[in-house]
């Protein structure tokens, strides 16, 4: 069974985690539930994050937490692609609403702002301490 953990609400829509490879979309007005998505090469789950780029409605899922592999999925098109946090970086935490992501830095002491666009730039310290 799974847990009301991870909800995601937009101004249009609900989004949640059905299991580990689905996430669903319930709109706010009609009601109306759909799978937003499916991952694929997900199968090995632990302690899972994910973010949500309302405007782009962009599913980031990092389905283990000590593994730095993070799924995009399109919800519109349906495409999906795979992506690499960067190094030193462990914990997906949110999106921006303009493609970058709020990453925690595996010394647990700062949060970081990485683009996914540009992957080989390192992420910008936006709190924490240097250690």
């Amino acid at each position: 069974a799974w847990g009301w953990t991870g909800l995601h609400c937009t101004s249009t829509a609900l989004w949640y985690r059905k299991d580990p490879s689905t996430f669903m979309r319930l709109d706010l007005a009609s009601r109306q539930v759909r799978v937003a998505a499916r991952v694929q090469g997900a199968e090995l789950v632990r302690s899972p994050t994910w973010a949500l780029d309302e405007a782009t409605e962009t599913v980031y899922y990092k389905p283990v937490y000590d593994q730095p592999t993070v799924h995009k999925l399109d919800t519109r098109t349906g495409s999906q692609s795979t992506l690499q946090l960067p190094a030193g970086s462990d914990m997906l935490l949110a999106c921006t609403g303009d493609g970058k992501l709020v990453v925690r830095a595996d010394n647990k002491v700062q949060l970081q702002l990485w683009d996914p666009a540009q992957p080989q730039q390192a992420p910008v310290v936006l709190a924490g301490r240097e250690v």
